[in-house]
């Protein structure tokens, strides 16, 4: 499998590694992320107060019966404190309800993504159909980080952080919770 890094020019980072990284944190609404979770070293190129570093793997195993394609698919996701961080002085109970809906959005996409890829019909070009799948859609979870980010202004703009905090909780409630087989 190929790997993808889609590195923003802001705050989030999605990838597919091809290794389990066991120090994920998995999300789970009932343990919502805490400073002390960014433990990694701040990028002075970065001129944000915090970053967000999550992933998304996945991998699949198939059989052809009939003619028909059968997949199953393993989705792994999570944030990764080695590679997230906060400025010195900058952990606000706001910007930590800012990286929380990152985590969030992260999370919803983790749950489009499995959807999509087990409501698609494979054919013998599956390979490229699952990369396809995967990659649009990490494409949209990278174009709605940025647009969070924008319309908050990276939590600056409190009416607009509390929208969208309403607007994930709810497309959360929607989304169906993928199945992860370890």
């Amino acid at each position: 499998m190929k790997n993808l890094i889609l590195k923003p020019a802001l705050i989030f980072l999605l990838s597919i590694p091809t290794f389990a990284n066991a120090q994920l944190v998995k999300w789970d609404t009932n343990r919502p992320l805490v400073w002390s979770d960014f433990v990694g070293g701040v990028d002075e190129n970065i001129h944000h107060d915090a970053f967000t570093h999550c992933t998304i793997n996945y991998s699949y195993h198939w059989t052809k019966r009939n003619g028909q394609y059968q997949f199953t698919f393993t989705i792994k996701s999570g944030f990764d404190p080695q590679t997230s961080w906060c400025r010195p002085g900058k952990q606000t109970d706001l910007t930590l309800k800012h990286e929380q809906l990152h985590f969030d959005i992260h999370e919803l996409y983790a749950r489009k993504i499995s959807m999509a890829l087990n409501q698609f019909a494979y054919t013998d070009n599956f390979k490229n159909e699952t990369e396809g799948i995967f990659r649009n859609l990490l494409k949209e979870c990278q174009a709605m980080q940025d647009k969070y980010d924008e319309e908050t202004n990276h939590s600056r703009i409190k009416d607009k952080q509390l929208e969208w905090e309403a607007k994930i909780k709810e497309e959360l409630k929607q989304a169906p919770l993928y199945v992860s087989v370890e």
